[in-house]
């Protein structure tokens, strides 16, 4: 975490394991819980207009499996890009 920590601007926290992240993350990364993927990139591309950023990395990295909310990975990808793009027409 140390290392990569001052590439990070924010964590979306989302799933079963939140009190687990928000353990690790606390005093080391600004973070967000937002219960869904579909929140977390509300939250992102409100983050990213309300702070006039035109062109950002957003990483999707699961830290954990999402069973909870996908049936597999590919669901949980399929549902990334059509939220992302959603909102990236929506907001940007």
């Amino acid at each position: 975490m140390k290392s990569i920590k001052k590439n990070i601007v924010k964590s979306f926290i989302i799933g079963k394991n939140i009190d687990f992240f928000k353990k690790e993350l606390k005093d080391k990364i600004k973070y967000k819980i937002t219960n869904n993927l579909k929140n977390s990139m509300k939250a992102i591309f409100t983050d990213l207009k309300k702070n006039n950023i035109i062109n950002a990395t957003i990483l999707l990295s699961p830290a954990s499996a999402s069973y909870d909310q996908y049936k597999n990975f590919v669901e949980r990808g399929d549902a990334f890009k059509k939220i992302s793009k959603y909102y990236a027409n929506k907001y940007l």
